[in-house]
């Protein structure tokens, strides 16, 4: 029971799992981006009249976005807090959560 308790108050394991469970999403969108519909007409002059054709079509959206690799960066930081010093975990804790905050609602 000694061992589990150690384990679960090691706070480099906190920081471990939090980098992992922020960081790899965020790389994984910032590599593959969002799916998205695109959705364009156009109109063509025939003998019968006017047809009106619509193409809709899966794009990606958001790759290479540079918010993504913010978020890594403040996960990052979290997690060497974790490991280094209480203080740099709450900044990197705080500056994640001010841009989740901003970059998902910014009114």
């Amino acid at each position: 029971m000694r061992r589990i308790t150690s384990f679960l108050q090691n706070p480099v394991i906190y920081g471990i799992l939090g980098f992992i469970l922020v960081a790899s999403p965020s790389l994984y969108f910032f590599f593959a981006g969002f799916p998205g519909t695109s959705v364009s007409e156009t109109w063509n002059q025939t003998e019968s009249g006017i047809n009106k054709t619509i193409v809709t079509k899966t794009v990606w959206i958001g790759a290479f976005n540079p918010i993504l690799l913010i978020f890594v960066i403040g996960a990052a930081v979290a997690a060497w807090g974790c490991y280094c010093r209480t203080s740099m975990a709450w900044i990197g804790s705080f500056f994640f959560c001010l841009l989740t905050r901003y970059s998902l609602c910014p009114v």
